[in-house]
């Protein structure tokens, strides 16, 4: 007799299980890159997949900061409860301690509450995450941003040189297009950033 799940991130950790991810990223030497998919063809899935990847090729004694930025905080918070969906059950029984950092106008509600009891996360401000580097406890830090929230993230990451601390910084950027990467004074609804910082 079979039985089927309800959850919505199970088919991602079916085929973690199975050793059936089949995304291949190749490292061309850049510091960043691009992924460009249409709409519904599975691009969150990729990210869980290099997210996933790049956890269980984290290496001794080294921690991991994960950014996730979408254009609006609705957007973040899904992304970021669908990703503790995949990540509790694959990591609980590992023992992974996650820390989590939410921006100054995110109240820590709207994310799936179920899976962050499993991982037993607590909920801490953006600009705690200078904490991290010291935190005996956590190996991974989780970042909820937003698109405009990015220039406070770049602020904090370069203030505490993590980098120099034996700590990977990486960001995904959900549409990345709407961010401006180069001067231009005509659209002050962008959020301009400087790449080369972020990377």
């Amino acid at each position: 007799m079979s039985t089927s799940s309800t959850k919505k991130m199970q088919w991602f950790i079916d085929n973690y299980n199975q050793n059936h991810l089949n995304y291949i990223l190749w490292n061309t030497g850049m510091n960043y890159g691009t992924v460009v998919m249409p709409t519904g063809t599975g691009k969150s899935g990729v990210v869980y997949e290099d997210i996933v990847r790049t956890i269980d090729e984290l290496a001794k004694n080294k921690k991991l900061i994960i950014n996730i930025s979408c254009p609006i905080l609705k957007l973040t918070q899904q992304f970021i409860s669908d990703l503790f969906e995949v990540l509790a059950p694959i990591y609980k029984s590992r023992g992974l301690h996650v820390a989590f950092f939410v921006n100054s106008s995110d109240n820590g509600r709207n994310y799936n509450s179920a899976e962050v009891k499993r991982m037993n996360i607590q909920f801490k401000k953006l600009k705690d995450l200078s904490s991290f580097a010291d935190d005996l406890m956590s190996d991974i830090a989780i970042v909820a941003s937003c698109h405009k929230s990015m220039p406070k993230f770049i602020k904090v990451i370069k203030s505490q040189n993590f980098i120099g601390k034996n700590i990977d910084v990486i960001s995904y950027i959900d549409e990345s297009h709407l961010i401006d990467v180069r001067n231009n004074n005509e659209d002050d609804q962008v959020v301009k950033l400087d790449i080369d910082t972020l990377c």
